[in-house]
């Protein structure tokens, strides 16, 4: 793959969705599948895809020290990606399906416990898990994301290291041993003059697979690459999913619903106790007067208005709980969301013009207006004691 798409699939996709290079890698392998399945006829759905890890889980075996051993523990497991609700027309022209794709996808690879290295043991070595999965389908598909490698060339010295010469690998891929899949992707990253070249080897059974059809699904993966790459660099921000929130646990949907009403959401938090008791009396004494809510004035000379105006913000800015906004999830659950960015709410009004008799009338309407409607902050009740319409809101 050129450059500029390997750059956008290893850093600019995963940044955005907060996710890993594998979401985008399987995500297209997933659509290409489904595409070339459509081609030939076939039902779509679920792809089922083996996937490989290198195995070394080291807090799986308490004790084990693979610091000092040399290679992998391959790990295999399956991976089931459901696309049958997808438009797969809109992810191709980059649309908001692509999110939803790469959303998906990055949930399900998250979601395989300690990066799949149990599946073999209970595959295999557990008597209740032997019975429950030797008669489900095995994957026809198996995929690997070997990472990221510098010196590409054959010779080339990394450190102690040196890319063997006499190793054909096109040759290994052809010989007699028998094959674990219809069709065995494996992908590399390799670095050319400090350039990341994205390429991958496509293995078959030329007796099961024809080749037109493992370079049409090779060229689908590489199309619906670019339609995802494409989408990551048009978009200023990708989303959160489930497991983005620690604090309280949110399904897509619910997410999706707070995105909507906060398109700069980076959190989702729970309510304390205490936060919970107050936000039930501000909500109750919407119309009346709450008395937990409270409003300080305070009377400066010889500010810098400016100066002052930046520090609330910067103070914004540093403390993400002050950006916080109360609301509900689609459940009727109180949380309170983070926004990345609030602006403060700032008004400035200049009453020296006026005479000396009508300065202090207007500072003391001045003064009940700043403090009731000057507020970013949605779902904030009014005190309801300061004259404000009550649909307003008050900074707390």
């Amino acid at each position: 793959m050129p450059v500029e798409l390997s750059d956008t699939v290893l850093t600019t996709l995963p940044a955005l969705f907060g996710g890993s290079v594998n979401d985008g890698l399987v995500a297209a392998l997933a659509l290409a599948l489904t595409q070339w399945r459509q081609a030939q006829g076939i039902r779509t759905g679920n792809v089922l895809v083996s996937m490989e890890g290198h195995g070394r889980e080291a807090h799986v075996v308490p004790g084990a020290d693979v610091l000092h051993t040399v290679g992998w523990f391959t790990s295999v497991f399956p991976m089931r990606i459901d696309l049958a609700d997808i438009d797969i027309s809109n992810v191709l022209s980059s649309g908001p399906e692509a999110a939803v794709v790469l959303k998906r996808v990055k949930e399900e690879l998250l979601g395989v416990p300690d990066s799949g290295i149990g599946y073999g043991v209970l595959r295999y070595l557990d008597e209740v898990g032997r019975a429950e999965l030797e008669d489900l389908r095995q994957p026809q598909i198996s995929f690997n994301y070997l990472g990221r490698f510098s010196g590409t060339e054959a010779g080339e010295s990394l450190g102690d290291w040196a890319l063997a010469r006499d190793v054909d690998l096109e040759a290994a891929a052809r010989s007699e041993m028998p094959v674990g899949s219809v069709l065995d992707v494996n992908v590399v990253t390799t670095e050319i003059s400090g350039a990341p070249h994205i390429g991958a080897t496509i293995a078959y059974p030329t007796g099961v697979l024809a080749e037109r059809d493992a370079r049409a699904i090779a060229e689908l993966w590489v199309q619906s690459l670019r339609a995802l790459a494409t989408y990551a660099e048009h978009s200023e921000r990708g989303g959160l999913t489930p497991s983005d929130i620690d604090l309280i646990e949110l399904d897509q949907e619910s997410i999706d619903h707070l995105e909507r009403e906060f398109p700069t959401l980076t959190d989702v938090w729970s309510l304390s106790p205490l936060q919970s008791g107050l936000l039930f009396h501000a909500r109750y004494a919407e119309h009346t007067v709450d008395a937990y809510t409270v409003q300080l004035a305070l009377e400066l000379d010889g500010v810098d208005a400016s100066r002052l105006h930046r520090a609330a913000q910067a103070l914004l800015d540093r403390h993400e709980n002050l950006r916080a906004a109360f609301t509900t999830d689609t459940g009727g659950r109180s949380v309170q969301v983070i926004s990345a960015d609030v602006d403060v709410p700032w008004t400035e009004i200049d009453i020296s013009p006026l005479a000396p008799p009508n300065r202090q009338p207007r500072y003391a309407s001045s003064s009940m207006r700043i403090g009731c409607e000057a507020s970013t902050w949605p779902r904030r009740p009014c005190c309801g004691s300061c004259f404000c319409e009550p649909e307003t809101t008050r900074i707390g």
